[in-house]
C-alpha cells in the first residue's frame, strides 16, 4: 500500500478484483509516498497524475516511472502563471502543506517542521481542460 491512510483498499472494494480502469490523482506529490493511484497503476490501470510542483512531478516521472504525469495546478479557471506556495518540511516533504493558498490551520500545525518556504509560478488549469487536452481516456472510475 502506498497511500497515507490505505485509501486504495476502500476504493478497490468498489471494483472486481482484476478490474482495470481509469483514474486521476490531483496533488500527486513525488508519485510514491502517499499516492492513492500508484497501487492501481501497478495493477495496469490508466492513471492521469497531476502535480503543481515541477520538482515533484519530475521525480514522479523519472524516479518512480509514473506514466502520465502532468505539471499543473488545478483550479476553477485557466491562467498561464499563478503563485504556488511550497513549504518543505524537515523530512524533505514538499507536498503536505504546499498549495495555491496555504491553509492557515495546516500551516500552524506544521510550523515547527517547516524548514524552507518559497513561491514559484505555475500554470493553472481546470480539470476539464486538462482531461480534454490529455485525451487519454473517455471515462474515469475515480479521482
Amino acid at each position: 500500500m502506498h497511500s497515507q491512510f490505505n485509501e486504495e483498499i476502500i476504493i478497490q472494494s468498489h471494483f472486481p478484483l482484476n478490474y482495470i480502469g481509469n483514474c486521476v490523482e490531483i496533488g500527486l506529490g513525488n508519485g510514491s509516498a502517499g499516492s492513492v493511484s500508484l497501487s492501481f497503476e501497478e495493477k495496469g490501470w490508466n492513471c492521469l497524475c497531476i502535480e503543481a510542483n515541477p520538482i515533484l512531478a519530475e521525480i514522479a516521472s523519472d524516479t518512480f516511472h509514473r506514466k502520465n504525469v502532468l505539471n499543473y495546478a488545478v483550479g476553477n479557471e485557466n491562467i498561464a502563471s499563478v503563485d504556488f506556495h511550497i513549504c518543505r518540511l524537515d523530512y524533505e516533504n514538499e507536498s503536505a502543506v504546499s498549495s495555491l493558498k496555504i491553509d492557515s490551520r495546516l500551516y500552524d500545525d506544521h510550523k515547527h517542521l517547516i524548514k524552507l518556504e518559497r513561491t514559484i509560478q505555475v500554470e493553472l488549469k481546470t480539470l476539464d481542460t486538462i482531461l480534454e487536452e490529455a485525451n487519454i481516456f473517455n471515462y474515469i472510475e475515480y479521482y
